[in-house]
């Protein structure tokens, strides 16, 4: 009976998250006519190259060549692991995460253990995790964010495990051993898992751990190096793609670069997320007020929260805080974890405290402290419209091309649910797709002119486009002719509202026109559809 109570808060956890994982479900097949979409386009990228992985044996967006399109080797072998032993679906993502999130709420419950919390105070921990994560909203993601987040979490406790143990504590010499399994995996999940690993080593050269410190980031590169020797091997850079558009890759060549380097990277990250200014205060306070109590500078407890706030400061350094606050949820677990055995001190001794007055001040600053984080966790209130947006624009768009350009050349600036759904050749005018987009947009040379020398290049038929996404670049190609419109209501996920499509091959207009016009009755009602191809604009 005991060994269930100890489970009991892990148990009403899980039972939480699948009802409002659940809720959200129902809500959203509802609005996509019976359909599980995921709430990005971002996951149908791993499933394309996972699907032509498995039947075609190419590693890319399209079973017509190479494409580095994904930052996150792991997940991607995942779900070739899955396609090739269940088959091609649509169903891996959401029940890898679903798995993973369970995974996660069982690793938090059982670091939290160790370091002796109380049911009561693990309970909260686990919904915080639920909630500020949040949890049901990256699970419709489709992506590998919350398996990273399970690796960063163990590894986090490992690490400050190894840090604060004696030379010679067997205890600790076997956290450091599975800490050394773990960090291949770190970066191989998503390559922000080597700025953790980094973290970890600094702290391991700091205790003069050396051959550990030095073990360390060998690891993490390990997974780097082999993808991007891979990558080099197919006429593509060493980094994906993802990684050179997105991330905040050095360009030390000059002064300006440099303080461009560190302007656009933890100054203005830090400025422009309030909550992981938040975050910052809450790891700094914890730290000091875990020293004032007594605890050692190298004690399991402030390691952790050291780790945490290296990696946060790396994080907003050297990566993004992207849709639904995706890339730094892990950060997000680490840090709940780091301060909880703090956290559960404060709400004891507000507890024992008499005076009113200082319960209800250490109540309203504990509330404080959770604002910044409590717009994520609702999220989960708007996952079901952001589904119907993919739904109702890319997966459309999809279903649209494999039905009547199956082989064709596309260009297109969201690249997931069209190449999952079809089989096209692509051009990627934003460049996770395609090499020579994001090697001009490097070199800043990537101009209007240079997609439509690209486009002839490579025969493309049609292109399927945001108008707004192609004005930055200096307009519209004078020779492309505009067919069609569709628009989608209460957008907020999608990159813009209306995606147009274009004949870029004149011949291909009347084509164009009629398959739009057949295509027309398909579409879910709440898209406005304008352009030449509706009845009477001839």
């Amino acid at each position: 009976m005991d060994r269930i109570k100890e489970y009991r808060s892990l148990a009403a956890s899980i039972l939480l998250l699948l009802l409002l994982v659940g809720g959200a479900m129902a809500v959203s097949i509802n609005h996509n006519d019976g359909h599980l979409i995921y709430a990005l386009d971002d996951p149908y990228i791993h499933m394309s190259m996972a699907k032509n992985f498995v039947r075609h044996g190419v590693l890319g967006v399209t079973p017509y060549g190479f494409s580095s399109s994904s930052s996150s080797p792991l997940w991607l072998s995942i779900l070739i692991g899955v396609y090739t032993v269940f088959g091609v679906g649509e169903l891996a993502p959401m029940i890898l995460n679903v798995l993973a999130a369970i995974a996660l709420l069982g690793i938090v419950h059982a670091v939290l253990r160790r370091l002796g919390l109380e049911e009561w105070s693990i309970a909260a921990v686990l919904i915080s995790v639920i909630v500020f994560f949040p949890l049901p909203t990256i699970i419709f993601l489709g992506l590998e964010h919350i398996v990273h987040a399970c690796l960063s979490v163990a590894a986090l406790y490992l690490a400050a495990r190894a840090l604060s143990a004696d030379a010679g504590d067997t205890k600790g010499s076997r956290a450091l051993t599975w800490l050394l399994v773990l960090t291949p995996l770190l970066a191989a999940i998503r390559y922000e898992g080597a700025l953790l690993a980094g973290m970890i080593a600094l702290l391991l050269l700091l205790r003069r751990r050396y051959l550990p410190a030095f073990l360390v980031p060998i690891l993490a590169a390990l997974p780097i190096v082999i993808y991007g020797l891979i990558s080099r091997s197919h006429g593509w850079l060493f980094f994906p793609n993802p990684i050179l558009l997105k991330g905040n890759l050095p360009s030390l060549g000059s002064f300006g670069g440099i303080v461009r380097f560190f302007r656009d990277g933890f100054y203005l990250q830090l400025i422009h997320n309030s909550h992981m200014q938040v975050l910052l205060l809450l790891l700094a306070c914890g730290a000091v007020a875990t020293l004032r109590r007594g605890a050692g500078v190298w004690s399991r407890e402030v390691m952790m929260i050291a780790i945490a706030t290296g990696t946060v400061m790396l994080h907003l350094q050297f990566a993004g805080i992207g849709w639904f606050h995706r890339y730094e949820a892990y950060l997000i677990a680490m840090a709940l974890v780091a301060l909880a055995p703090l956290v559960r001190e404060l709400l004891a001794g507000i507890s024992a405290r008499s005076g009113v007055a200082v319960r209800l001040a250490g109540v309203f600053m504990l509330i404080i402290g959770a604002l910044p984080f409590l717009h994520r966790g609702l999220k989960v209130m708007v996952t079901p419209r952001a589904t119907a947006n993919i739904y109702q624009q890319q997966y459309q768009m999809g279903l649209f091309l494999a039905r009547y350009y199956p082989g064709a050349s596309v260009a297109a600036n969201d690249i997931g649910a069209i190449t999952f759904l079809g089989d096209i050749h692509l051009l990627d005018t934003w460049g996770l797709g395609s090499l020579e987009p994001a090697l001009m947009k490097r070199a800043g040379t990537y101009t209007i002119d240079t997609v439509a020398r690209l486009c002839a290049s490579r025969g493309v038929k049609l292109a399927i486009v945001y108008d707004s996404w192609l004005r930055e670049l200096g307009g519209m190609p004078p020779s492309w002719t505009r067919v069609g419109m569709w628009t989608i209501p209460q957008n907020v996920v999608c990159g813009d509202s209306t995606v147009s499509f274009y004949a870029v091959d004149p011949s291909e207009r009347d084509s164009l026109v009629q398959r739009l016009r057949a295509f027309a009755p398909s579409l879910p009602g709440e898209v406005r559809q304008e352009g030449e191809y509706r009845p009477g604009r001839e």
